[in-house]
């Protein structure tokens, strides 16, 4: 399950933001109050839909999560006339209360082996007062605010240094129901730079995310968004472009279906479009994409995968249609050690017709992937490294490589450490403009929980950047302290 993503107004028109921001949160109350939504279990996986112990909700925290049932997980109850099972799974660590979560009762009888038997487990399992999901209430709500102050040494990499206020409302909103999931969220940066007026500025996106279990084994999914930023952050986190800050609308949407024909197998179909405008119309571009993906399980610790993705990005001086192809799979080393990776090519038709005259061309690219996850209790390591062809603000794709490892130490109880680093390299095929861009990223948190809803947070971030044509470099060192509230239910 997946969480949205984001309209935009033609370039010169003007969107208020506290009148979009107000609108959109009638729309996340009133829709969360008249449509159903799901903890949905994912056929043929055996997925737990809901964790109910030792996850803090939260606007940065994904619920419900999906888990892989295991020998020793325990039916307990019933719900809806059998149709749901309540699972319990012992603790990992002793002392630790155990998980309890949902799961269709169809897919563990179609399963032997699986949750310490097949149908007999069901037949079987203790006599106990039935959690229902009528007891969970449908509707959640999780308003919260972020408030940071802070020392940057070069704002928006142009030689000026100052500090920077932040202040981040955000709201999500999750209805849940027997078939159908409905998750809202809408949030508003408002950065303000003393002394350095002209950076000020306000981000807004807003995403909505709908689910619907057509049945055990076939479900359907949508989601839209609209996102108001500005050019300079989605360029250089993109593609390592430093540009001017400019105002940046975008609107996208997706849907599609995933269907699970038996245990082992499962067929996902996704339609997604893109639109994004600039203050500068000469950065503007349109994506469509389709994309059909097939998972085969071989076993319960190794899925394959078989993707076919075909994508054409609309700028202004032309088209660019790119047709890909990939295999891949994910291995499940041990209970927190997984690992996986993809490969295969990239076929990318061009026309463009700029003032040297018309370019048309074709090009094969290879395209891969790779990634690994490492969790314990206390501990959580992600790394990833991804070569493919992307969209730009340089009027035609870029070919990007993208590196990141991320790592989370909970040192106590209440103290929690965190650390990124990001390095991304990039070109263009010189069509529209000829750009070679580098650029590297790392921050680390060190944040303190003062209760369940108040957090306090020291922060640092170091970035560089390399125009690989002309030889530029640059540096940017950004420091702050941060408070944040969450308002729990």
């Amino acid at each position: 399950m997946s969480l949205p993503r984001n309209i935009h107004s033609k370039p010169g028109s003007v969107v208020s933001p506290v009148m979009f921001l107000g609108w959109n949160f009638v729309v996340v109350l009133v829709l969360s109050l008249l449509l159903p939504a799901v903890a949905q279990a994912e056929a043929g996986r055996l997925m737990v839909v809901r964790e109910a112990a030792n996850v803090r909700k939260g606007p940065s925290i994904d619920t419900p999560r999906q888990l892989v049932l295991y020998p020793g997980d325990r039916v307990v109850a019933t719900s809806h006339g059998g149709q749901w099972l309540v699972v319990s799974r012992p603790a990992q660590n002793e002392g630790s209360p155990p998980m309890l979560g949902y799961v269709y009762a169809s897919l563990l009888e179609d399963a032997p082996g699986s949750a310490g038997g097949s149908a007999k487990a069901v037949a079987d399992r203790p006599k106990v007062s039935p959690w229902k999901l009528d007891d969970v209430p449908g509707l959640e709500f999780t308003p919260a605010v972020e408030m940071r102050l802070g020392w940057d040494d070069n704002i928006f990499f142009k030689g000026d240094s100052g500090w920077e206020g932040l202040i981040r409302p955000s709201l999500e909103a999750v209805h849940e129901a027997e078939r159908t999931t409905l998750a809202l969220r809408a949030d508003l940066e408002s950065y303000s730079y003393p002394g350095n007026t002209q950076y000020d500025h306000i981000n807004q996106q807003y995403s909505l995310d709908l689910s619907y279990a057509l049945s055990p084994r076939t479900s359907a999914f949508a989601s839209t968004g609209a996102m108001f930023d500005s050019s300079f952050e989605s360029a250089l986190e993109e593609s390592g472009s430093v540009v001017d800050k400019q105002d940046r609308r975008v609107l996208d949407a997706s849907a599609g279906f995933r269907i699970c024909p038996d245990d082992s197998n499962a067929l996902v179909l996704e339609g997604e479009a893109q639109t994004i405008r600039h203050e500068d119309d000469e950065s503007d571009r349109s994506e469509l994409g389709l994309t059909l993906r097939w998972e085969h399980g071989l076993s319960r610790r190794l899925v394959t995968a078989s993707e076919i993705r075909t994508k054409q990005y609309d700028y202004r001086e032309g088209t660019q249609r790119v047709h890909q192809a990939t295999l891949g799979l994910t291995y499940r080393l041990s209970d927190t050690l997984t690992v996986s990776g993809q490969a295969g090519g990239a076929v990318s038709d061009s026309s463009f017709d700029v003032a040297g005259g018309e370019v048309d061309e074709r090009s094969v690219d290879a395209v891969a992937s790779a990634s690994a996850t490492w969790m314990t209790e206390r501990n959580t390591l992600k790394a990833s490294l991804a070569l493919e062809p992307v969209g730009s603000t340089q009027g035609e794709n870029m070919r990007r490589m993208l590196a990141r490892v991320s790592v989370s130490r909970q040192l106590t109880d209440r103290l929690t450490l965190r650390a990124t680093a990001m390095a991304n390299s990039a070109e263009t095929k010189g069509y529209v403009s000829l750009k070679r861009n580098r650029a590297a990223k790392f921050d680390t948190e060190l944040r303190y929980r003062i209760s369940e809803q108040v957090d306090v947070s020291l922060g640092y971030a170091y970035t560089s950047t390399k125009d690989r044509e002309t030889d530029q470099k640059d540096e940017r060192n950004q420091a702050f302290i941060g408070f944040s509230w969450t308002f729990l239910q």
